[in-house]
């Protein structure tokens, strides 16, 4: 829409099939279609052929289609869950194994390099121990070399982001987040998520130490 507006260098946009432009619902797709006509610019595709939004027998063929379209998408990423949520049930991990584990062959986790399983030690035991901030402990894992699951440098957020998991005292919650109606996530309660186990890098007790010290300096920080 934005090159449409500013650039104003091309009057049609072509593809292969309608969704591929959009696979939005209805309504936000009519608004991508009526900023490009607003500029002068066209959407032909090779499977519908043109698009048309001027006739009222053209824009109810369109949005019948979209509609079509976007429900295809929702029903495919609900079956998909589904079947995740399944094997999950059934105690294999249905996703990326996180940092310091892998999926053997039967998908369960196991644990990965010792490398990364020690550097997860590590970071609870300097955490819990020294009281530092998550910052700190950023900066003495970087100046040592220590990359983060990323390869990238640790971040504070990095640092919160592994602590904060389960996964590593033996708990491994799998549909942690859902999505709301308008694509936002949110984080399901603890009785709704799905559970495998993993093997632990640490002990439930450490783990909960790091939560009560993250809580803690959260509370510190807050006006």
């Amino acid at each position: 829409k934005e090159d449409a507006q500013h650039v104003g260098d091309f009057q049609v946009v072509l593809c292969w099939d309608q969704d591929r432009l959009s696979r939005e619902d209805h309504c936000d797709a009519f608004d991508h279609w009526l900023h490009l006509r607003r500029f002068g610019v066209r959407i032909e595709t090779v499977r519908q052929g043109p698009l048309d939004i001027e006739s009222l027998p053209g824009v109810i063929q369109s949005i019948v289609v979209q509609h079509g379209k976007a429900q295809y998408v929702k029903d495919l990423a609900a079956n998909s869950s589904r079947g995740r949520r399944q094997l999950a049930k059934q105690g294999v991990w249905p996703a990326t194994a996180p940092y310091a584990y892998r999926r053997d062959g039967s998908g369960c986790l196991v644990l990965g390099p010792e490398i990364e399983v020690e550097t997860v030690r590590m970071i609870f035991h300097e955490y819990t121990s020294r009281h530092t901030s998550l910052r700190s402990l950023a900066h003495r894992f970087n100046d040592r070399g220590i990359p983060s699951p990323s390869g990238k440098l640790w971040t504070e957020g990095r640092m919160r982001n592994l602590l904060v998991r389960p996964v590593y005292k033996g708990r491994a919650p799998f549909n942690r987040f859902g999505t709301n109606p308008d694509r936002t996530r949110y984080e399901r309660p603890e009785s709704e998520r799905i559970w495998s186990e993993a093997p632990p890098i640490v002990s439930a007790e450490l783990w909960e130490a790091a939560q009560v010290q993250l809580q803690s300096r959260q509370r510190c920080r807050s006006p």
